[in-house]
């Protein structure tokens, strides 16, 4: 009976880590209806917001005013979501010689920055079921 428990216990710990969740992001507030629409996602805080950093990422066209994008199969945890409207395709989020950004930009929480990027702490939303946010884009 004890080993019975023990195995029990153990099946059903695997399957609440083995859970993952979907996150909707919806970006709003486009200026323009030209280039692309760079999302990325962090689930680590010493990676918020730095280049080659994100958990995952996803570069759509922007068709629409608004545009939603999935990430499906996220693990439970914590994440911070970093956007910006790459107007020209070149790939980059282009900034004037103070390092503010020339293109539309937004974090989760619609955390608006002052004077350099945003915290973890700021952005971050717990995955703990399927969310859906949605991020105003700053110009």
């Amino acid at each position: 009976m004890k080993y019975l428990l023990i195995i029990c216990f153990l099946i059903f710990s695997q399957t609440k880590y083995s859970q993952t969740y979907n996150l909707t992001v919806t970006v709003t507030n486009f200026k323009q209806l030209e280039g692309n629409i760079i999302v990325s996602i962090y689930n680590k805080s010493d990676d918020f917001p730095k280049e080659g950093k994100q958990y995952q990422d996803n570069i759509s066209k922007v068709n629409n005013y608004s545009e939603a994008i999935t990430f499906n199969n996220l693990p439970a945890g914590d994440y911070a979501v970093a956007i910006f409207h790459d107007k020209n395709s070149d790939g980059e989020c282009n900034m004037n010689i103070f390092g503010i950004p020339k293109e539309g930009y937004g974090f989760s929480n619609n955390c608006r920055p002052i004077l350099s990027a945003p915290s973890f702490k700021c952005t971050k939303i717990n995955l703990s079921s399927n969310k859906s946010i949605t991020i105003e884009l700053i110009y």
